[in-house]
């Protein structure tokens, strides 16, 4: 088999491959003789069928075969062999071919070649490392938020500030026949603490049967928040606006959990076990040996645990805002010039027709963005010799077990031991693919602790609230 290579330009190339009968011949002619000795075709005894015969029936699909396993691993070993770094994956080019007579063949395939390029993340590059002022105020509003899950609920006559309000929500307007009718109706659950001041009252004071008017856009002028409440779409829900009628049908009231030893247990606020110490000349105990009860946090240490977990969290936040920007800034001013003609005929080969050309032309600069950053991220760790370890996986994978279970319940840091075995069961699930997700995001993470300890960050100390503005402008997508 002979195989060579075709440049146009530098990201623009063609592998040619020319395919000898004897490249494939061993393993054809075994195949057949193996089918003939286990197939039953009628009229001959079980392996004494004429080869002519076999050929006439699979000669066709087993040379398509065989052909096609000796292309696939030459054009593989190839592009290994010559170190060919590749955008996407090779396109076959058409051809008309027929497997019945002919025995040699001529392949070609059209591949994208990444080019190089210069990236900066030195000294000169800098960005803002914010640091988020924690004031008792964000301790309180957490505390209260978990008080609010794990307290109990009760259903009052008479609804006040803070309550829930169910019921019908509709607006009254025209059809085509001009009668009077509904034009919008959905039956929901109103928090009356996302109401602005100015319609609040509305909401406050009402019962079973009630029935009042309001003004939709000025009682929950945020539209995400205007669609969570409806169960609409953000989009939709900013079509609302004008006078709208709720029915109420009940109220209910969450009743805060008292700061007791009971809700410390629910929540799992233990103190850290502490190690038993070893006394020197004495057998450690055994581990099967009944542990004591962890001891349950008070009030105060409970505070000092929110407090510091606050602070892990901004700080994680704040660091991913930061790499939000400097990823954003090395897309935007690392020069890569792409064969785009190439990768949107890879991308409509690669998803066999899901997508029309416009469809790809329309999403073709956010994939762009995509494989910039894909093509910078791989240059930074081969540049800094990072690799990817099992280390590195373990520690991505008990990140996400401890976010899931902060996700379903609030529960406090786990034992080391218990984490690992939970990571570990974590990345063998679903068939591998978390294995894989968790390792693309370690190797996001290690590329980005590069970029981070190469340019300049200037700490800037900041409000929650402004944090929140400032988060919202960098997940803007850029124009």
């Amino acid at each position: 088999m002979e195989i060579k290579l075709e440049k146009k330009n530098e990201t623009n190339a063609f592998i040619h491959v020319s395919v000898k009968e004897e490249d494939y011949k061993a393993k054809f002619d075994k195949k057949l003789e193996d089918y003939r000795k286990q197939a039953s075709i009628k009229g001959f005894r079980p392996g004494k069928a004429p080869m002519s015969l076999v050929k006439k029936m699979i000669g066709k699909e087993v040379r398509m075969d065989e052909v096609n396993d000796v292309v696939t691993k030459g054009v593989s070993d190839y592009i290994q062999e010559e170190k060919l770094d590749l955008l996407g994956a090779p396109i076959p080019q058409p051809k008309d071919t027929n497997w019945s007579k002919e025995k040699e063949f001529e392949f070609s395939y059209e591949i994208g070649l990444v080019p190089d390029f210069d990236y900066d993340i030195s000294e000169n590059v800098k960005a803002d490392n914010y640091k988020i002022d924690i004031t008792t105020k964000e301790v309180d509003n957490y505390i209260d938020n978990l008080r609010s899950r794990f307290g109990s609920v009760e259903n009052p006559e008479e609804s006040e500030k803070g309550d829930f309000v169910y019921g019908e929500i509709f607006q009254m307007g025209k059809d085509e026949e001009g009668n009077e009718t509904k034009t919008f109706s959905v039956e929901t659950l109103i928090p009356t603490n996302k109401i602005a001041d100015s319609q609040v009252e509305k909401f406050v004071g009402v019962k079973g049967g009630d029935n009042f008017t309001f003004d939709m856009a000025e009682a929950l002028p945020n539209e995400k928040e205007r669609g969570f409440a409806l169960g609409i779409e953000t989009e939709d829900a900013a079509k609302l606006s004008g006078e709208f009628t709720m029915v109420v049908e009940s109220i209910t009231r969450r009743i805060p959990a008292p700061l007791d030893e009971e809700f410390f247990k629910k929540i799992g606020a233990y103190k850290p076990a502490k190690p038993e110490p070893v006394v020197e000349g004495e057998e450690p105990k055994a581990e099967e040996q009944e542990q004591p009860e962890p001891e349950v946090m008070n009030e105060e240490e409970f505070r000092e645990e929110i407090l510091n977990r606050l602070k892990e969290d901004y700080a994680k936040e704040a660091e991913a805002l930061t790499d939000i920007y400097l990823r954003r800034n090395l897309i935007e001013n690392t020069k890569i010039d792409l064969p785009d003609e190439f990768l949107k005929r890879w991308l409509a080969f690669a998803n066999e027709g899901k997508f029309t050309a416009e469809q790809i032309e329309e999403e073709y600069p956010e994939f762009v963005k995509e494989m910039k950053w894909s093509l910078i991220q791989n240059r930074i760790l081969k540049d800094k010799e990072v690799e990817i370890t099992r280390e590195d996986i373990i520690a991505e994978a008990r990140k996400e077990v401890q976010n899931m279970m902060m996700r379903m319940g609030g529960g406090m840091q786990l034992p080391e031991s218990q984490m690992d075995s939970m990571a570990e069961s974590f990345l063998q699930a679903d068939n591998g693919k978390h294995y894989q997700q968790i390792a693309t995001q370690a190797m996001r993470q290690r590329s980005m602790e590069a970029v981070r300890e190469s340019v300049t960050l200037n700490d800037k100390v900041v409000t929650e609230e402004e944090f929140a503005e400032i988060a919202e402008s960098l997940n803007t997508p850029a124009k």
